[in-house]
């Protein structure tokens, strides 16, 4: 757990520092409700104009403690996707 909170961090603050991101991109986590009533998760990624997806195979069942360590987890795909992203690797 302190694993993600150093690199919560460190995205957080370091990384605006070193990388300046462009205009038009980002990467954000979202949720889409399925039949059977859970959640599934995914990344919206916008970079120069163009969407794209990437699902993370992550549910949100409603178990209060589960859903919190899927969020932390989900959370810190997204930090690494919007690294990737601004170092121009993704």
């Amino acid at each position: 757990m302190l694993v993600y909170l150093f690199f919560a961090i460190f995205i957080t603050f370091l990384l605006p520092i070193c990388y300046s991101q462009e205009p038009g991109m980002s990467v954000k986590l979202r949720k889409k409700l399925l039949s059977n009533g859970t959640f599934s998760l995914y990344l919206d990624i916008y970079r120069k104009g163009r969407r794209s997806y990437r699902f993370l195979d992550l549910r949100l069942t409603g178990n209060r403690d589960h859903d919190r360590e899927i969020l932390r987890v989900a959370e810190t795909i997204r930090l690494q996707a919007e690294l990737e992203l601004v170092s121009n690797i993704f």
